[in-house]
């Protein structure tokens, strides 16, 4: 199975502290050792980079941007980064038919990421975010954990 990985598995996967670091870093291995290929795109690394260079008090990890940078560098070995040109379109054409505004347009990019690139999974622990949108099956790191 092929997956597209959330910026919120990311952020899990580099902060050893959080509550979800187990469960998210668990389940990656799982489906690593189970051969899916799992994919990212840029907009989930420019979010990660956000996240990852904001102040801890702002929910952030502090991180700065040398250390940001290397995490990256780190993901990158880990998950497949897929091509950004023809995601606009998608994006563009999703928001519209859907009337998606405000941040759900963040959300809408994954989705559009996945119609380009023919990937039908998406792992998050936001799985209510998207339930606006057919064709696409989301999973948590519970879900995978809890299967066989």
């Amino acid at each position: 199975m092929n997956f597209l990985i959330d910026t919120n598995i990311l952020v899990r996967l580099v902060d050893a502290a959080a509550l979800q670091h187990k469960e998210a870093s668990d389940a990656i291995k799982k489906l690593l050792t189970n051969k899916d290929d799992l994919y990212i795109i840029h907009e989930t690394l420019i979010e990660f980079w956000v996240v990852a260079t904001r102040e801890k008090k702002y929910n952030g990890l502090g991180l700065s941007p040398d250390d940001a940078n290397k995490e990256i560098s780190n993901l990158l070995k880990i998950f497949i980064l897929l091509p950004d040109s023809p995601l606009f379109t998608e994006w563009r054409n999703l928001v519209t038919a859907k009337q998606i505004g405000g941040y759900k347009a963040y959300d809408a990019r994954l989705v559009a990421a996945m119609e380009a690139h023919s990937i039908d999974r998406l792992l998050t622990f936001n799985d209510a975010d998207f339930k606006y949108y057919s064709g696409i099956t989301v999973e948590t790191p519970k879900d995978i954990l809890a299967k066989p």
